[in-house]
């Protein structure tokens, strides 16, 4: 039996490009995934971004991020709220007590109806009373008269 190198040689080099293709399959099966990878992630990029604008969209100038329409000058709980009132939201004018109690010129801070020369109290005082605002007005008057005597 003769020793052919040529089919040896031939042998050798069918073996190569089967090996050479096998490499080339497996490198181009890979390179698929990793561009299938790569475009998927791409792809969610591209979500997560539209997904993020249109989130930052919905969260308007002066919209929370529960959605709820709030304007300005409401509080965070969405009650409407104008100038001068509380942080609770409470219907408040201007000049009127946290509490929401109408609150004239020289009342107490409780919102008692106190006009001018009250005491905190809200009792009416005039001139000559006692700060419990008691009738003491005639006692008063009658130690004026005594001294005078």
């Amino acid at each position: 039996m003769e020793f052919d190198e040529r089919g040896v040689q031939e042998a050798l080099a069918a073996g190569k490009q089967f090996l050479k293709n096998g490499v080339k399959a497996v490198g181009d099966k890979i390179k698929s995934i990793g561009s299938n990878i790569f475009g998927g992630a791409k792809k969610a990029g591209a979500s997560m971004k539209s997904g993020v604008t249109k989130a930052a969209a919905d969260v308007k100038s002066g919209v929370t991020k529960a959605g709820v329409g709030v304007k300005s000058g409401m509080t965070m709980a969405g009650v409407s709220v104008k100038s001068g009132m509380t942080r609770a939201g409470v219907g408040v004018k201007n000049g009127m007590t946290m509490a929401g109690v109408s609150v004239k010129s020289g009342m107490t801070r409780a919102g008692v109806g106190v006009k001018s020369g009250m005491t905190m109290a809200g009792v009416s005082v005039k001139s000559g009373m006692t700060r419990a605002g008691a009738g003491i007005k005639e006692k008063a008057t009658q130690g004026k008269e005594l001294a005078q005597k």
